[in-house]
């Protein structure tokens, strides 16, 4: 695996992974809802504030569920 890190830098063991996942699980200071790679708090997307994109979701996703569209 580590010759993958070169070639991809995102690329982690499973034991990193597991220890940041451990670390956002077990922390008392990390909000939900917020975004993390690796221990790096990071923003979302441009695109998931786009509330256009967002009430087009929804609609479509209702139409098929047979739920009411307004949000």
């Amino acid at each position: 695996m580590p010759i993958l890190r070169f070639v991809h830098p995102s690329i982690r063991s499973t034991k990193q992974s597991g220890d940041d996942l451990a670390n956002l699980i077990n922390s008392s200071s990390i909000t939900s809802g917020t975004y993390w790679d690796g221990r790096k708090q990071i923003p979302s997307s441009e695109e998931s504030y786009n509330k256009e994109r967002a009430a087009e979701l929804w609609n479509r996703s209702s139409e098929r569920l047979d739920l009411e569209k307004d949000i």
